[in-house]
């Protein structure tokens, strides 16, 4: 995850605006491991060089007791982290005193880079849907990755044309829907406006309507259908499907799974355009690529087949770690429905800046889809760097245990430069909760159990930076940035939401 867009190098910045880069576009960021260290599944983007964090070995907890349901909080709230954690110790006869402070080791330098292949072959799969103009069997194979209202795209709006004078039927061009919300917000709408008009088979002519007017809004959007005489009704309940924005969303990860990260972003069969973004470079790109596809469909492969068989083996970035874990839901705090069937785990802490960045998005997506998407949150102070993580975690939990955790919760990411104990109990105070019951919770450790339960539960998963989140139990990788239409797009690809 950007529909998507975040650059890892700007983190500490702030807050991408909330892809699908496409590619929805954003590099995960967070506390974390370097994942050369610790293994972790290539990302869309380059691997931000990062001193390891460990998190304390914890102690088993008791016999957990189901956390209640919480009912959602009205205040935008933040999100999830992570870090590698030790396997539990031996349980002691109390709660273990937080680990001191150890400065991590220094990460290894990153090996040199070599430079990309320009003949790798991706793996961008075409689908029924998809707007195509030219044969199927056409022996090239252009797929455009574009956004309307994006300015550098423009000038491809005459890629089918182009294409067809120089080319004939040897070529087809398939458009795929890029969209960013950051960078374009009415991007989505007008892609699911522009499928409308695909279903009354009027796609280009809708195309072209777009980008010769530039204007996305809705009043506009509506006029163009008009105009090219289409059911009006039928344009405006279909521009409102489910299905349409799932397309439109389908094709923004596929960007981030073949790293078309920029705009536009052109492949002929498979093989990216690289250097100038221009309708005569394309050209050249498609010339040389049409030439072995005829020499390799005169050598004897299947000219109706080529396509697919091509890029079949081509290189792919998984949006999801395949590897599943088991997520307990006891004594562990819960937005939304018990039957939700989109679950996402957040392992935070509440001094990762990352964390508190990332909040509002998932915090959207349940809102988007509140009877589809429920929330669990995750104890995972990071006690060797965050020396304040541990009581802001204890204090978030007795905010739990009195109803009001995810209200504390935001609080807590707002003010996460004033985290003392004086802050805290000030911030439960703002909330309404029961200050001496509050207090006796902290003076005594009530929840340390649960926090080191956490912090184990973290350590089995290999969790391996925060914030680390989990879809359904497996770990989310894209789009960078955690937007609220990346997580709904892995959601519908990859979970089948409706």
């Amino acid at each position: 995850m950007i529909l998507f867009g975040f650059d890892p190098s700007k983190a500490m910045v702030g807050l991408m605006g909330l892809f699908f880069a496409l590619g929805y576009t954003v590099a995960k960021v967070g506390d974390r491991a370097d994942p050369r260290q610790v293994g972790a599944a290539p990302t869309t983007s380059a691997p931000m060089a990062a001193a390891p964090v460990a998190v304390p070995a914890a102690a088993p907890a008791p016999a957990p007791v189901a956390a209640p349901v919480v009912a959602p909080a009205p205040s935008p709230a933040p999100v999830v982290a992570v870090a590698p954690v030790a396997p539990p110790a031996p349980a002691p006869s109390s709660p273990p005193p937080a680990a001191p402070a150890t400065p991590p080791p220094a990460a290894p330098a990153a090996p040199a880079q070599p430079p990309p292949d320009p003949n790798q072959i991706w793996k961008v799969t075409v689908r029924a849907e998809d707007a195509q103009f030219g044969p199927e069997d056409a022996p090239a194979t252009v797929v455009l990755f574009s956004s309307f209202g994006c300015s550098p795209c423009t000038p491809f709006a005459e890629a089918r044309t182009k294409l067809k004078e120089k080319f004939g039927d040897k070529v087809r061009l398939v458009w795929k829907h890029k969209v960013i919300p950051a960078q374009h917000p009415d991007a989505i709408v007008a892609s699911a406006a522009s499928l409308a008009a695909k279903n009354q088979g009027k796609f280009w002519e809708y195309h072209d309507k777009l980008f010769a007017s530039q204007a996305l809004d809705p009043a506009s959007l509506e006029q163009h259908a008009k105009d090219l005489g289409l059911d009006l009704e039928k344009f405006k309940t279909d521009m409102a499907s489910p299905a349409l924005r799932g397309q439109a969303l389908t094709d923004a990860l596929l960007a981030n799974e073949v790293a078309a990260h920029s705009m536009p972003n052109v492949l002929v069969n498979g093989v990216r355009m690289a250097g100038d973004k221009s309708i005569d470079n394309m050209m050249t790109v498609v010339e040389a690529q049409l030439a072995k596809a005829e020499e390799a469909i005169k050598a004897g492969a299947d000219a109706k087949t080529f396509y697919e068989k091509a890029v079949a083996s081509g290189k792919t970035f998984p949006q999801m770690d395949p590897v599943k874990i088991t997520v307990s839901d006891v004594n562990t705090p819960i937005l939304g429905k018990k039957d939700a069937p989109i679950t996402v785990t957040a392992f935070e802490d509440f001094e990762c800046p990352f964390c508190a960045q990332i909040a509002p998005a998932i915090k959207a997506f349940h809102y988007a889809n509140p009877d589809k998407v429920r929330l669990l949150y995750k104890f995972t102070p990071l006690r060797d760097i965050h020396p304040k993580a541990q009581l802001a975690a204890e204090a978030a939990a007795e905010a739990e245990a009195q109803g009001k955790f995810w209200e504390y919760k935001d609080v807590l990411y707002q003010n996460q430069k004033a985290l003392e104990r004086g802050d805290l109990e000030r911030y439960a105070e703002q909330i309404g909760l029961d200050m001496a019951a509050f207090k006796s919770a902290l003076d005594t450790g009530k929840h340390k159990a649960t926090i080191d339960a956490h912090l184990a539960e973290a350590g089995r998963a290999q969790v391996s930076g925060t914030p680390s989140i989990y879809i359904n139990g497996q770990k989310y990788q894209g789009p960078r940035g955690y937007p609220p239409e990346g997580m709904e797009a892995i959601a519908r690809a990859y979970f089948g939401m409706q």
